[in-house]
């Protein structure tokens, strides 16, 4: 017996998505679309990082000229130059400023990506976790915010300065080790009175 499934409307992004957990990842955005219905602009993020390589993930930013009430749109401005400046598209120089930016501008970024497993704050009825991008979770690669660790893990060149961490069990370089008695310098001189035959 045969079926039929109606699959108008989807596309890959909607299959490879998955529920990424919580961490630093590195991710490439892939493509920028606009939601039909809504008119926001959709990020698709790739995954470069195992063990979600190649899965992918949305990151949708309301348009503040589409904002329901005008008390939304500096929050909205803010959150979409946030993520612009982070990945790269703008620089400091034009923040202040009237700026313009297209797709070709953003597709093929490679940055790390701060996610949280959240749940849905407009539906509170829903008990599942989602994975989401945090707000202002973006950085290029060369940024000083992102971890040692996480650079040792994801595979990224450490910065100039930074050192990587000391095996376990021992300790940073530059601390201080903790004194324990007789461990540091000569033993201390005994207290204990000598034995004189005489005196028994």
């Amino acid at each position: 017996m045969a079926y039929e499934l109606d699959l108008t409307g989807y596309n890959e992004d909607d299959f490879n998505e998955c529920q990424v957990a919580s961490g630093r990842h590195l991710a490439t955005i892939t493509d920028v679309t606009n939601n039909q219905k809504t008119g926001a602009i959709q990020v698709h993020w790739r995954f470069d990082s195992p063990p979600w390589t190649g899965h992918s993930l949305v990151d949708s930013f309301n348009r503040p000229d589409l904002a329901k009430s005008n008390d939304d749109v500096p929050g909205l401005i803010k959150r979409m130059g946030l993520f612009l400046y982070r990945v790269g598209a703008i620089t400091k120089d034009q923040i202040g400023k009237r700026i313009s930016f297209d797709r070709a501008n953003l597709v093929g970024r490679r940055c790390v990506l701060e996610i949280k497993r959240e749940r849905n704050a407009k539906k509170p009825e829903d008990t599942r976790l989602w994975s989401n991008v945090a707000y202002g979770g973006y950085w290029q690669l060369d940024r000083p915010e992102i971890p040692v660790a996480d650079r040792i893990r994801l595979g990224l060149p450490l910065l100039p300065g930074q050192v990587p961490p000391p095996p376990d069990g021992e300790p940073p370089p530059g601390a201080a080790v903790p004194k324990t008695p007789g461990g540091n310098g000569p033993p201390a001189a005994s207290t204990a009175k000598a034995f004189d035959p005489s005196e028994v």
